[in-house]
């Protein structure tokens, strides 16, 4: 277990990629990081590599969708470690079509994983921070929430959504000392 003035780092999303990038700067900056995603064998393979390099890490498979499988993730991080300090919600999927080809299930998926896994991730660590007077959500968002891209319109609105989302939320918290 870390000790007080070890933070502890949930990144979502890091089975690869930025994510996995995300959790490697954290562990090397000396927090406890706690990756998640539901590659397991990805996972694995990362928080190994932060461990070889002398530094913190564990893994738990999540999947961001799924309310019962994030209050699974955060029960577990809270039963180790006792705390989240830092959230950062990292996980995102998106799908190459244009708007006219993009199926509901599609757009489905794309909102699920990018804007409602924001929302309950951020959910599920907002009351034990806003209690603490600590803590910090970070958003990794994209500048498709801003700027136009071809045949990514599902991912745009998911983004902007979350982007929106999240300027609530901090004029929301920062009175309350979650950044």
């Amino acid at each position: 277990m870390p000790s007080k003035t070890v933070p502890v780092v949930w990144v979502t999303g890091a089975s690869r990629g930025i994510g996995a990038a995300i959790a490697r700067a954290f562990a090397a900056i000396g927090a406890h990081v706690v990756l998640s995603g539901r590659t397991v064998t990805d996972l694995d393979r990362n928080t190994r590599k932060i461990r070889l390099l002398g530094q913190k890490a564990s893994f738990l498979k999540c999947d961001v969708t799924s309310e019962a499988s994030v209050a699974r993730a955060y029960k577990s991080i809270v039963k180790q470690y006792h705390v989240v300090d830092v959230l950062v919600n990292n996980a995102g999927v998106t799908c190459f079509k244009s708007f006219e080809k993009t199926a509901v299930r599609d757009f489905d998926t794309v909102l699920a994983t990018n804007l409602r896994g924001t929302f309950l991730c951020t959910k599920s660590v907002l009351q034990a921070m806003v209690k603490r007077r600590a803590g910090v959500i970070i958003n990794i968002v994209s500048v498709a929430a801003t700027t136009t891209f071809e045949n990514s319109s599902a991912y745009a609105a998911a983004k902007a959504g979350m982007l929106a989302m999240s300027r609530g939320l901090r004029s929301e918290v920062r009175k309350k000392g979650v950044r």
